[in-house]
């Protein structure tokens, strides 16, 4: 197992996660390509590029660019059987872009679609998909594993057990809503221990909500885990005005959420869909500032 992450928690009182990835992507010129996580082998410039630009805001952790790199997500483009490859270069992207600047997390998101009962992805298949996701990762020399975005908690634990089957740390986060439970009704406390029960050591939560919305959530998983907790809030909730997204929270602003997130209980910071190296710049700051 990697040390490099586990020390990190021991040593730091906070740390610094990168931002969007999705959404930096976006603003580039990618040929049309339909599976961002495939820009890992037609435009790993453009995927080091962000990288970089994340550990030079002040980013000590990133995020490898392989949200929906698992085969079952994939197959939708036809990808299925590039899935080692997109997710092993998507490591040594971030390795080659940060060297010794920042540690390196193998990023696994859900499936995109539900499992049994609910749906017609059976766990055995879930865990393959995220096995393999976790296998190339270890392979690649990734630091640890963020398991991010779920909404089920069964896929999410799935996820985690694989990660640490392939001797990976694991930051498990769910996605939470305006109410305070995912979209399959998992609420803080039963991430809290099914998560820690799974193997994961470090509990949290991304995207879905802006960073005041979260903070409930963040306070309600301090009182039920003793492990480091995790926050990676959206730049506060999206406008769309046709094909336009438009997001609320300006640096400044969303620094200042920082630091009301590690009031909550959050040692380990960040930003998810609409933030920027500017974001995570300003957060960075805010965060050493508080903590002198």
């Amino acid at each position: 197992m990697s040390r490099r992450f586990l020390t990190a928690l021991e040593q730091e009182k906070t740390l610094v996660l990168d931002g969007a990835m999705g959404t930096m992507l976006l603003q580039h010129d990618l040929d049309g390509i339909e599976c961002l996580e495939f820009a890992n082998l037609t435009a790993p410039a453009v995927v080091a590029h962000i990288h970089q630009a994340y550990v030079s805001a002040g980013a000590e952790l990133v995020e490898t660019n392989t949200f929906g790199a698992n085969p079952v997500r994939l197959a939708r483009f036809g990808l299925a059987d590039q899935a080692l490859e997109i997710n092993r270069q998507g490591v040594v992207i971030a390795r080659e872009a940060v060297g010794e600047q920042a540690l390196v997390l193998g990023a696994i998101g859900p499936l995109g679609e539900l499992l049994e009962p609910y749906g017609d992805i059976s766990p055995q298949t879930a865990r393959a998909a995220f096995t393999l996701q976790a296998e190339a990762f270890a392979q690649a020399g990734a630091d640890a594993c963020i398991v991010k975005t779920m909404a089920d908690l069964t896929e999410a634990c799935l996820a985690v057990e694989a990660a640490v089957a392939c001797g990976l740390p694991v930051i498990a986060q769910m996605s939470y809503e305006a109410s305070g439970r995912t979209f399959m009704g998992v609420d803080p406390l039963q991430a809290a221990s099914r998560l820690a029960e799974a193997g994961a050591c470090v509990i949290g939560a991304n995207c879905s909500v802006g960073p005041e919305q979260m903070l409930t959530v963040i306070k309600t998983l301090r009182e039920h885990t003793p492990l480091p907790i995790s926050a990676l809030p959206n730049a506060g909730l999206p406008t769309v005005t046709g094909t336009v997204t438009q997001w609320p929270l300006k640096p400044t602003e969303f620094a200042q959420w920082g630091l009301q997130l590690l009031g909550a209980g959050a040692s380990l910071i960040g930003g998810c869909c609409g933030t920027t190296p500017e974001h995570i710049g300003a957060l960075a700051k805010a965060l050493r500032s508080q903590n002198g």
